[in-house]
């Protein structure tokens, strides 16, 4: 099945059948590390797939399996299959051998565009992950019928999430605290101000060679501030006295602010 926009959560070792074992290594292994394990390694831009025994990998294989899937025996039902359009579904997570018969039934209810992905991370010990929601960091996704673009939503729900609650992980690191700031409902002059420097600091970063980390460099930590020295708003709202202003006039007052900032 095709989906034009998929949105992926969690990192999901979506090719490992349920009789592997998962170890808990000695460390976090690197990302050179983790492709080279893959049945079909990753590259910077497009997730691989882990396992390609028992799972398709070519578009004829997946053909061939949506066939063999619709032959009997049917799987067993709770009821009758609810109409096409459905909000969430739970399949199960095995080998097509196993699951296919029951996928083959309930992914054609999801007709959304985008959808959102859960998936299982079964080698979490060897990562050192728990209770954390992990993003990838991919723009797209190979699939047997061709490359799945990761939708924008994702880094939305990343930075939507409490701090601690969401890790964003792969190949590529990219902070989301300007997302955050901006949900915290930070002035939107503030989030414009941050995002100006973090590209001004981005672009330092590539043009200078790479310098380490001092004792003095930590000692003496820089922070700009979130408004500038002076504007016209803050020298109008410090003439202000709250207490003294009619309703009328505090109305007139925040309109008068709102075409400063």
């Amino acid at each position: 099945m095709r989906i034009a926009a998929l949105t992926l959560v969690l990192l999901p070792s979506l090719a490992w059948a349920q009789a592997a074992v998962y170890p808990v290594g000695n460390g976090r292994p690197s990302v050179a590390e983790a492709r080279k394990e893959m049945g079909i390694p990753s590259t910077d831009e497009v997730r691989g797939q882990l396992d390609n025994v028992g799972y398709a990998s070519k578009p004829e294989a997946m053909a061939k399996v949506w066939e063999l899937a619709a032959q009997p025996p049917e799987p067993e039902s709770l009821g009758a299959l609810p109409k096409p359009g459905v909000a969430a579904l739970i399949g199960p997570h095995d080998d097509y051998v196993y699951a296919a018969r029951v996928d083959r039934r309930i992914y054609p209810l999801v007709t959304a565009k985008t959808v959102v992905l859960v998936g299982v991370f079964h080698r979490y010990r060897r990562f050192g992950a728990h209770d954390q929601m992990i993003f990838d960091s991919y723009r797209r996704w190979r699939a047997p019928d061709g490359e799945v673009t990761v939708s924008p939503l994702r880094d939305e729900l990343a930075a939507a999430l409490p701090a601690g609650e969401a890790v964003k992980d792969g190949p590529a690191d990219r902070s989301f605290g300007l997302q955050v700031a901006a949900l915290a409902g930070l002035p939107r002059t503030v989030v414009r101000q941050a995002r100006a420097r973090l590209a001004e600091l981005e672009q330092q970063g590539r043009d200078a060679p790479s310098t380490p980390m001092t004792a003095q460099a930590l000692d003496a930590p820089q922070q700009i501030g979130l408004f500038a020295p002076s504007s016209a708003a803050l020298e109008a709202l410090s003439t202000i006295e709250p207490d003294e202003l009619t309703p009328r006039q505090a109305l007139e007052a925040l309109y008068r602010l709102k075409s400063m900032a």
